[in-house]
């Protein structure tokens, strides 16, 4: 056995790519060896921003012999009446090179069949090599790529510059589009930019490093946080920026830091100012003082040597603050009007050309945070007041300078200007949270009136892409509208919050309604957003709960999600025991019995007690009429022992009524009668859950 490197040289791949091409590549890569039947002991990969790699470790040097089984013609086809033979059987034979002997006759459901064991020798694994490789390569996929070859398809994260293949120490030659793989890489562009020449694969690593390549992310991650460990001691201060230092590995091939400042002025600007300079354009390290203000000092990356680190400093030092200086400058030019005077500014920016402009937006931003507070049961009239004055200046800042340039502050230079005016801080607050969580793993919105405007901006952009049919669905999310779902979801999830998401998507549809042209009614509007919620609300409970609760409450997350988020632990407690399978099992029942039975016609009529016969039909009538308000309110309440104690109850009156009593009967006005009554019974246990979707 021998050990494979497999090196696709490329232009900057940037960080963000890198890791995902890497897992790709290791997944992709096991599977086609296993697919081509090569041993190996395990699989590695290694990369920088200039080259992705995979090493296999000890990798057989045959592929495996394969022996399969395949079935032939019917044996009624494979041979003639005296036995001999047929062209079919003969054929069949031919083309697996087997002969008579070698053929079996087995019995299946279809009917016998001949059927053949065919041996196939494992070739030379440098063979199989020539084309794997290359189909490793087309494996890879990205959501965006780049065209460099003219007349070619191919699409690649980055133009793809060389490519090497070594087997121990003999080249896999092959050609892929305009390159053929061989034993050359490629040094550090400064240090070494010339070619390198690989003798075997154990020189690949040694070679790089000796030319100025860490190649390893492994060890490249950890010289970077060495070398940050010996620029903070004893300086009092800190970093938080995990990304950042993940994005360093693949912004460098031999990464050297250094600590530098700038002027202590600018930390008067606001930190999330300073710091979209210091990281977010520069991609420099932030540091933060013992008690976890801002300081002025920051740690910036190097890619090469250490020699010239001072003029190093001093350019980074040089352009932050010329940054800052900017910064600073568009601040100041923006603090010279209130909020209010930037609205009609956004008239000019446009929501959808079908929904009209975010200036459109504001005004159904205030009815909705409104509506939202008041079912959340907000009565104070103060905190409404600063919701809807929120609500009012929540996108003001879109047209400010500093957001033209900082696009990542909207709502947080909002927030600023805010107080710098004197709004309230409960109004500049949510101005800031509304547009939390930016990303799945982001912060919730602290304050009510954040997470109430949250939720609005988020409801208002899914019912007016839904009213004109755009739809969250497929893989991509062109619009945000998957992003806004799961985001709600989450709002409402970790807050623990009591909403009826139907009544709130009925109000904002009304707030789009006759004022745009929309393609879609409400009921279908409705319809539509109910199955994408309730796909949501799985996936973003299935790691906690059994995904047959989560199905068997998801409808009433949409009218209560307060309910249906307490029903989740209840029932998840209580399945397993008896009384539960009795009852799951009575849910089940009342559903199969109600199969088929058309919803209109049952709705069109009354339940009559006249034509109530049985002692048990009258009983499970009399259950309902004065038990029904008892477990609705027993569930409004959240007292949900009392809710199952009456259904424990239920279950025993249910019982007696199938016992005793014949639905289907040839009587229609008798049959129709008792389904009515069963179908209102099967109505009110929906109101809790859907036991037919639980599996006992």
């Amino acid at each position: 056995m021998r050990d494979l490197i497999f090196e696709i040289g490329a232009e900057d791949i940037p960080p963000r790519y890198a890791y995902s091409a890497l897992e790709q590549l290791k997944e992709k890569g096991e599977e086609l060896l296993k697919k081509n039947r090569l041993k190996y002991k395990s699989v590695q990969v290694m990369g920088t921003q200039r080259r992705l790699v995979f090493k296999v470790i000890g990798l057989e040097e045959l592929q495996e012999d394969e022996v399969r089984e395949v079935r032939g013609p019917a044996v009624k086809v494979a041979f003639t009446s005296s036995g001999e033979p047929t062209a079919a059987l003969k054929g069949f034979l031919r083309a697996y090179g087997g002969d008579l002997s070698q053929i079996e006759i087995r019995e299946t459901n279809k009917g016998n069949y001949v059927y053949l064991k065919v041996f196939t020798s494992g070739d030379k694994t440098e063979n199989i090599l020539t084309t794997l490789l290359p189909e490793l390569i087309r494996s890879l996929k990205f959501e965006e790529g780049m065209r460099w070859i003219p007349n070619s398809s191919f699409k690649f994260i980055r133009p793809i510059r060389w490519l090497l293949a070594l087997y121990g120490s003999d080249v896999i030659a092959f050609n892929f589009e305009n390159l053929r793989s061989d034993r050359y890489t490629f040094g550090h562009r400064i240090l070494s930019p010339g070619k390198l020449e690989i003798p075997k694969v154990n020189d690949y690593e040694k070679v790089l490093s000796e030319n100025g390549v860490i190649v390893s992310i492994r060890k490249r991650e950890e010289e970077i946080r060495s070398q940050l460990k010996k620029l903070l001691e004893d300086k009092g201060l800190t970093y938080k920026d995990e990304d950042l230092i993940k994005e360093w590995v693949f912004l460098a091939e031999k990464p050297v830091l250094f600590l530098t400042s700038f002027s202590e002025t600018y930390l008067s600007l606001p930190p999330e100012l300073v710091v979209s300079v210091v990281k977010g354009q520069q991609k420099f390290l932030p540091l933060y003082k013992e008690d976890g203000s801002l300081s002025c000092s920051f740690i910036a990356l190097k890619d090469g040597s250490e020699e010239h680190v001072d003029i190093a400093k001093f350019g980074a030092r040089k352009v932050v603050m010329a940054r800052l200086f900017d910064a600073n400058y568009f601040l100041e030019e923006d603090k010279k009007k209130p909020l209010d005077d930037y609205l009609e500014g956004l008239k000019g920016i446009i929501f959808h050309r079908e929904l009209g402009t975010i200036y459109d937006k504001v005004f159904r931003l205030q009815d909705i945070v409104k509506y939202i507070l008041e079912m959340m049961g907000v009565t104070d009239e103060k905190t409404i007041s600063n919701a809807i004055r929120a609500a009012y200046l929540c996108k003001a800042d879109l047209v400010t300078h500093t957001v033209s340039e900082f696009p990542e502050l909207q709502g947080i230079i909002g927030k600023y200007l805010a107080l710098y005016y004197n709004e309230p801080l409960l109004t500049a607050e949510a101005i800031a949270e509304h547009y939390q969580p930016r990303t799945s793993d982001d912060k919730l919105p602290s304050t009510l009136i954040g997470t109430a405007l949250a939720l609005a901006d988020r409801f208002d952009t899914l019912v007016g892409f839904a009213a004109i049919n755009i739809l969250p669905k497929g893989t991509k999310d062109m619009y945000g509208l998957k992003r806004a779902m799961n985001q709600i979801i989450q709002i409402v999830v970790d807050k623990e919050l009591r909403l009826n998401i139907g009544k709130i998507i009925d109000f904002t549809y009304k707030l789009f309604e006759g004022t745009f042209k929309l393609k879609l009614s409400l009921e279908n509007l409705r319809n539509a957003l109910y199955k994408s919620f309730s796909l949501r609300f799985e996936e973003h409970l299935k790691r906690k709960y059994p995904l047959d609760i989560i199905r068997s409450v998801s409808h009433v997350f949409w009218r209560d999600t307060w309910l249906a988020l307490r029903l989740l632990n209840f029932l998840t407690e209580k399945r397993g025991s008896e009384e539960f399978v009795n009852i799951a099992k009575l849910g089940v029942r009342l559903k199969n019995i109600l199969k088929g039975v058309s919803k209109a016609e049952l709705k069109e009529i009354s339940l009559d007690e006249s034509l109530l016969e049985a002692s048990e039909e009258w009983e499970l009538y009399k259950w309902l009429r004065e038990n029904r308000e008892a477990f609705r309110k027993a569930l409004s309440n959240g007292n949900l022992e009392r809710a199952y104690e009456l259904l424990r109850e239920l279950a025993g009156v249910v019982e007696r009524f199938f016992q005793n009593v014949f639905v289907m009967v040839d009587d229609e006005r008798l049959r129709l009668n008792r389904l009515k009554l069963l179908k209102e019974l099967d109505d009110l246990i929906t109101e809790m859950t859907d036991f037919s979707k639980i599996v006992v």
